[in-house]
């Protein structure tokens, strides 16, 4: 009875405390799609992907890690080097072999970052690496990261202790 009468619920309806409710609960996210994200020249500008960078950066500040994932074609790529772009920290980006020279060249000339803030290592490299040589890396992005799905092996011990302490 108290409830009903004598409190801010009283005029409120299931509906209106539901809708409060969503409210107090996204808040941080009811803005996100006005948030401006400059991309540059070479790079069509992808709502969704710009959608996926300020959710990614929210994630890894809430949470310390993201993943990426969606299906080939769909600009994880271009995601990962706007993200690294925006949040403009030294970078670690372990990818294979076979990729190694499309994201330098995209780092370059795309996204106008150097080997200053993403140092760029190959999968096959990883286990020749000393982790403590990467301490004032702040970020670590794994491209194909599928390749480290089993835990008990060297590749993935590596690229655990390359992580600690990382986003």
């Amino acid at each position: 009875e108290t409830v009903k009468h004598r409190t801010w619920v009283s005029p409120q309806t299931p509906y209106h405390l539901f809708l409060k409710f969503l409210y107090e609960y996204f808040i941080d996210e009811i803005n996100d799609d006005k948030k401006s994200l400059p991309v540059p020249r070479g790079i069509k500008r992808l709502q969704y992907q710009i959608d996926a960078v300020v959710d990614a950066e929210r994630r890894i500040n809430r949470y310390g890690g993201v993943i990426i994932a969606d299906v080939v074609g769909l600009g994880k790529t271009v995601t990962a080097g706007l993200l690294m772009r925006k949040t403009l920290r030294k970078s670690i980006l372990v990818a294979p072999p076979k990729l190694v020279n499309m994201w330098k060249t995209l780092m370059e000339t795309e996204f106008g970052l150097s080997d200053e803030y993403v140092k760029i290592i190959k999968t096959s490299e990883l286990l020749d690496i000393k982790p403590e040589d990467f301490n004032e890396y702040e970020y670590v992005y794994v491209d194909e990261a599928h390749e480290f799905r089993n835990r008990k092996t060297q590749k993935y011990e590596q690229l655990y202790e390359l992580c600690a302490g990382k986003k």
